[in-house]
């Protein structure tokens, strides 16, 4: 399934070699990316609901640790996963409003 994150079929494969030559903030994206993508495709099959965290640490590759460093539970990795997609729709609209309202006087 492809999602905004990628497709869900890659997300092993996307996985960065452990060690120290990697920054921290680019291993926790990546792993949210994986974990955003996952929780989009189980939502999708399964409703959200019947999704469990062991669901998104599977299809993910993501460690049920790494999962838990990330976030406190399943809802709190909706939540974020949904701000991802709404945040650039929100951003454009107060952009237009902005816009729209002209040069303060």
């Amino acid at each position: 399934m492809r999602t905004p994150w990628g497709d869900t079929t890659e997300l092993r494969e996307r996985r960065m070699r452990p060690g120290r030559g990697m920054p921290r903030d680019e291993a926790e994206r990546n792993h949210r990316e994986r974990l955003f993508a996952a929780m989009v495709a189980c939502v999708v099959e399964k409703g959200y609901e019947a999704t469990r965290v062991a669901d998104l640490v599977e299809l993910s590759g993501i460690s049920r640790s790494a999962f838990y460093r990330q976030f406190a539970d399943k809802q709190e990795c909706f939540l974020a996963a949904a701000e991802e997609l709404i945040q650039p729709t929100l951003a454009v609209m107060e952009q237009a409003e902005r816009a729209a309202s002209g040069p303060a006087a």
